[in-house]
């Protein structure tokens, strides 16, 4: 009877993980989709100045030339915000259905959010009263909700509003447990939110090592085994005194002595000024056939000169587990996006400070 019991608890616990993440996700796309729609809203103003600019230049232009000219250019702007306008309604209906569906199914447990919140708050020049501002509540929402007998659930907005004024993800504001976070901890949650923040405003550019790529690392042949990544090494194998193989494989530093396997596109980026790299490996240990049930997890590396192991989220807090899923998450959408460098950056300015209409 009491193993059926722990069973079904354990069933029970399962369950409310998998509703966890699922929520989780749910508020990561919405949050996705709010700045695609700012971004949008910033396209549309731009569209519209420039509509206006030339509307005021076509009513100083004398010849007739002139004004078709104008007027062709104002129409292709006018096509454009149409465009733009359309995707911003369709957008802005799927914000509303995102935020019903999250609504309607958001199961958490409010206590572990509100003790985070109020956790964080301490060490943040944030206070309560502006996150119900910025998310629209009234004064005193959260201590009405946290009052016994109070039933009801935070808002999405309250949660996404508390979660970026507080400078951490979602995922780690429902589900970790703050208080228990030790200082090192905490100062690793700084850097990683500062690389997410970083990666959102195209700061930080990642570069992408998919996993075909990082099966065919090359050796570089010499006596130290290294090779053209510098998370993995090559042994020769001699089969005998004439034959041999290369055995190329990734050196996890955390697990040296197990067989760990990339098992998903990884990422690098430097980190300016410093002259150092940041790796974010995406790992499983074990052997291929014997992988199918083990967890994914991560492991992050600096590299200046040497190696230096930063972080394994098989080892790490709850705090800082959901912290480096949420940087890994945010450098997945930025890699869908354009990136310019600074050079390109430079001569487009110049293009944007030289360009004249044809008359």
């Amino acid at each position: 009877m009491m193993n059926t019991e722990l069973a079904q608890r354990l069933k029970e616990i399962q369950d409310s993980q998998q509703e966890l993440q699922e929520q989780s996700m749910e508020v990561r796309r919405l949050m996705e989709k709010q700045k695609i729609l700012e971004e949008l809203l910033d396209h549309r103003k731009h569209i519209e100045h420039e509509i206006c600019a030339l509307e005021e230049v076509a009513n100083k232009a004398e010849g007739e030339i002139q004004k078709k000219t104008i007027e062709l250019e104002v129409a292709r702007w006018r096509d454009q915000l149409n465009q733009v306008i359309a995707h911003q309604n369709e957008l802005e209906k799927e914000l509303l259905a995102m935020t019903f569906i999250i609504q309607k199914n958001k199961k958490f447990d409010k206590s572990i959010l509100f003790r985070n919140i109020r956790e964080l708050l301490k060490n943040s020049d944030v206070k309560l009263g502006q996150i119900e501002r910025e998310a629209g509540c009234q004064a005193g929402y959260m201590s009405r909700l946290e009052k016994a007998g109070n039933t009801s659930d935070p808002s999405v907005e309250f949660v996404v509003t508390a979660a970026k004024l507080l400078n951490v993800s979602v995922d780690l504001l429902i589900n970790a447990d703050v208080g228990t976070i030790t200082p090192t901890e905490e100062y690793m949650l700084e850097f990683l939110n500062t690389m997410i923040e970083d990666t959102r405003t195209d700061s930080l550019t990642w570069k992408r090592e998919t996993q075909t790529q990082l099966e065919h690392v090359e050796p570089n042949f010499d006596s130290a085994g290294t090779t053209s990544h510098p998370l993995f090494l090559y042994q020769r194998l001699w089969a005998t005194e004439e034959e041999y193989e290369d055995d190329i494989f990734y050196n996890s530093h955390f697990y040296p002595r197990e067989t760990v396997r990339i098992v998903a596109n990884c990422y690098n980026a430097e980190l300016g000024g410093t002259g150092a790299k940041i790796y974010i490996m995406v790992c499983k240990k074990g052997i291929a056939r014997e992988q199918i049930d083990l967890p994914v997890y991560y492991e992050l590396y600096l590299i200046k000169n040497e190696i230096e192991p930063i972080c394994c989220t098989l080892q790490t807090c709850g705090a800082v587990t959901e912290t480096v899923e949420a940087l890994y998450k945010e450098i997945e959408v930025a890699s869908t996006h354009v990136h310019l460098g600074a050079n390109a950056r430079s001569i487009i300015g110049e293009y944007f400070e030289e360009r004249k209409l044809p008359f």
